[in-house]
C-alpha cells in the first residue's frame, strides 16, 4: 500500500467513525476548531481577543474554558505545545515521504506520538499541521476530513497514521487488540454469571442496579468491538484509560469509586461480626468479584487512604475542594472523595479530595 493510500484510508476511517459518534457535539467541535486555528497562528494571543474576533463572525464560545481544558492557560506552554506539535508533524511527514527515514527515527516518532497526560487538543493540532504540509508539498487537501474529529478520534487517527505506515515499512507487526477486549468482556460476564448461583429468591434492588450497569458496559464493548480490533498495542493504554474513565463517569454512576467504597464498608462490617441477611447476601459477592476483575486487569487506586493531610504540592496533582491554600507550607485535613485510578503507570483519573472543616471549639 502506497503512502497516499494509507493516509486516505486512515482519514476516511476516522471521518466515518466521527460522523457516527460525534453527532451530538458537532457544533462544539467546529467552534473549538476555530480556537485551534487562532492558537496555531499566534499562541500568545489573549483569549479575550480571540473570543471577540470569533463573535464578530457569529461564533460564540468561551475561549478561556477551551484554553484551560484543551491547551493551557499559560501562553508560554501554548507556544511550547505548538512547537512540539510542529516538530512531530514534520517528522510524520518525513516518515511518509522520505526513503531514508530509519527505524531509530521511527522509534523516536512513536515515543513522541504515544504519550499520555498531554493537552487534549495536541493530537488534532499535529494532524492539522501534517495535512497542511501535505497540501503545501503534494497539493492534496485533506483538511476537511478532520473537521469533526474530537479528542479521542484525533488520537486514534494519529496513532493509525504512524502504525499503518510502520507496518508498510516492516517496522512493526500487526497486533490483535480484540483479545484484550474479549478478556475484559469475559471478566464482566463472569462477575454477572458468578452472581447467579448466589441470588436469593428476592434479589435486592441494589444488585439489580449493579448488574444492569455492568450489562450496559458489556453492550458498549460489543458495539465498539469491530473498531477496537483495529487498534494496536501502543494504543492499548489509551483505550483502557478511556474505557475506565467512562466506567467511572456520572453516566455510569461513578462505578469504580462506588464499588471501592462498598468494598471497604463490607470489610468493616465483616470485621465487626455483622452477618448479611439472606436476601442481600449476593451484594458483597458481586462487589468482591467485580473488584477482583478490576485489579486483575491492572487497574488500581492511586491513593486508597480515607483521610489524610494534603500539602499544596499534592493538591496541584489532584482535584481539591475547600478553602484555598494561603501559604506553600499549609496542609489541609481532607477526606478522599475519589481515590483516583491508574492503569499500570498510566493515570486514568487523579484523586479528588474535600477539605474537612473543623467546627469551632472542637
Amino acid at each position: 500500500m502506497k503512502e497516499l493510500e494509507i493516509i486516505t484510508k486512515v482519514l476516511n476511517h476516522s471521518e466515518e467513525l466521527s460522523k457516527k459518534s460525534e453527532k451530538g457535539i458537532k457544533e462544539i467541535i467546529l467552534k473549538e476548531n476555530k480556537v485551534m486555528y487562532a492558537v496555531i497562528k499566534d499562541p500568545f494571543e489573549h483569549p479575550r481577543t480571540i473570543e471577540n474576533e470569533l463573535r464578530k463572525n457569529g461564533v460564540f464560545i468561551n475561549v478561556y474554558r477551551v484554553f484551560e481544558d484543551d491547551f493551557s492557560s499559560n501562553p508560554h506552554k501554548r507556544v511550547e505545545m505548538i512547537k512540539k506539535s510542529q516538530d512531530i508533524a514534520e517528522k510524520l511527514f518525513k516518515f511518509y515521504f522520505s526513503e531514508d527515514f530509519t527505524q531509530d527515527e521511527y522509534m523516536n516518532l512513536k515515543k513522541m506520538v504515544f504519550t499520555f497526560n498531554k493537552e487534549k487538543m495536541r493530537d488534532k493540532v499535529i494532524l492539522y499541521l501534517f495535512l497542511c504540509k501535505l497540501k503545501e508539498v503534494k497539493s492534496i487537501d485533506f483538511l476537511y476530513k478532520i473537521e469533526l474529529l474530537g479528542y479521542s478520534y484525533s488520537t486514534r487517527c494519529l496513532a493509525k497514521l504512524v502504525d499503518w505506515m510502520a507496518e508498510e515499512r516492516k517496522y512493526r507487526k500487526k497486533y490483535d487488540f480484540g483479545q484484550d477486549i474479549s478478556i475484559m468482556n469475559y471478566g464482566i460476564g463472569s462477575v454477572l454469571k458468578g452472581n447467579e448461583n448466589d441470588k436469593s429468591a428476592e434479589e435486592a434492588p441494589t444488585v439489580n442496579d449493579l448488574r444492569n450497569t455492568l450489562e450496559l458496559v458489556m453492550d458498549a464493548l460489543d458495539e465498539h468491538k469491530e473498531n477496537i480490533e483495529n487498534f494496536k498495542q501502543e494504543e492499548k493504554a489509551a483505550l483502557v484509560k478511556e474505557f475506565f474513565q467512562t466506567l467511572n463517569s456520572k453516566e455510569y454512576g461513578y462505578l469504580l469509586d462506588n464499588f471501592v467504597r462498598c468494598e471497604k464498608s463490607i470489610i468493616a462490617l465483616k470485621k465487626s461480626g455483622y452477618e448479611f441477611p439472606e436476601d442481600v447476601r449476593s451484594i458483597p459477592v458481586l462487589i468482591r468479584q467485580y473488584m477482583k476483575f478490576i485489579r486483575d486487569y491492572g487497574i488500581s487506586e492511586i491513593d486508597p487512604s480515607i483521610e489524610r493531610r494534603l500539602t499544596l504540592e499534592q493538591a496541584k496533582n489532584s482535584e481539591y475542594e475547600g478553602m484555598p491554600f494561603m501559604e506553600s507550607s499549609d496542609e489541609k485535613q481532607v477526606k478522599t472523595l475519589s481515590p483516583g485510578w491508574k492503569y499500570k503507570d498510566v493515570v486514568i483519573s487523579v484523586p479528588k479530595y474535600g477539605e474537612i472543616i473543623q467546627e469551632e471549639g472542637v
